[in-house]
């Protein structure tokens, strides 16, 4: 498990060993990158390495949970205000996956770790989802629901526009979750 870092040169450190593991992401598999192998690509010791993880696991799901973060706090949906305004919060989570981030995700596709974005996210919808219920009557179980499917469906979308390369504009791809994502999703 990551420990939590409170000053600049600790989130320094943690940046690169999760810059690390993805730039050997993208030079070999991953289950075939050691300790070793990402403290050699950072240049740090190894004692450094535990200092801030446990294992090469903890990097991945740190670089994850970062990455997710970043993209659900860019891309905050308006579900509650119709689906014009779902259609562009879908575009910007493209374009936040076309644009800087799209060699991490496609290193994860690489390596066959698709589902890992897809846990995060499902794990951050249960915290998340009190907040959705707060400005609403809806029930709870149906919010959770609705959230999960609409979720599920969605990586799906993403992981073949990455494998596909990337052809379609974030707008078609927007227009493309609308079309498949179920209709209880917008109805949150």
């Amino acid at each position: 498990m990551a420990t939590h870092c409170h000053t600049e040169y600790a989130v320094q450190k943690k940046v690169l060993l999760e810059k690390s593991l993805l730039n050997l992401m993208l030079q070999q598999p991953y289950k075939e990158i050691s300790v070793t192998d990402i403290c050699r690509e950072a240049n740090i010791p190894r004692r450094t390495f535990y200092h801030y993880f446990e294992c090469k696991e903890d990097v991945l799901e740190s670089m994850i949970e970062n990455l997710m973060q970043q993209c659900f706090l860019n891309v905050m949906f308006d579900l509650h205000l119709g689906p014009e305004y779902i259609k562009e919060s879908f575009a910007r989570i493209y374009r936040f996956w076309e644009g800087d981030n799209r060699t991490k995700l496609d290193a994860l596709i690489r390596n066959g770790l698709e589902s890992r974005l897809m846990t995060w996210s499902l794990q951050f919808i249960r915290a998340e989802r009190i907040g959705i219920l707060s400005n609403s009557n809806l029930d709870p179980k149906l919010v959770e629901i609705g959230l999960m499917v609409g979720t599920t469906d969605f990586f799906p979308l993403l992981f073949y526009w990455s494998r596909d390369g990337y052809r379609e504009t974030p707008e078609q791809m927007a227009e493309y979750s609308i079309w498949v994502l179920p209709q209880a999703f917008y109805n949150l």
